[in-house]
């Protein structure tokens, strides 16, 4: 009888749910890739922001672990909608910031395209 119990008590020990729960379970982490091409371009996600002073378009980019606010100087008017998500490529432009517009890089970007649900 107690080699019975003691077996049972294996098979319930070893049944068990082997997966484990990492503390960060439920936090949903999106990860950004960054492709680079020949010239250096880096292809990013970034969300557009509308301003009627300072920077009229700035673009919300993260890169690594830094979220960066972008000045794009050759944003077509199409993309230029408050929230929409784009991905593209993009380089450091030597082109100038506007007055007033505080922002980390001046970029040039090139192969634009929305994200689903951005815009």
């Amino acid at each position: 009888m107690r080699t019975l119990v003691v077996v049972a008590c294996l098979l319930l020990v070893s049944c068990g749910n082997r997966k484990s729960v990492s503390a960060d379970a439920g936090v949903e982490e999106t990860e950004v890739s960054t492709e680079t091409t020949e010239t250096g371009a880096a292809r990013v996600v970034g969300v557009v922001h509308i301003s009627e002073e300072g920077c009229l378009v700035t673009v919300a980019m993260t890169e690594g672990d830094k979220t960066l606010n972008c000045y794009p100087v050759n944003i077509e008017d199409k993309y230029k909608v408050e929230g929409m998500v784009l991905k593209f490529f993009y380089e450091e432009s030597r082109a100038q910031q506007p007055e007033n517009c505080d922002v980390d890089l001046v970029i040039s970007i090139s192969d634009v395209a929305v994200m689903r649900g951005g815009g």
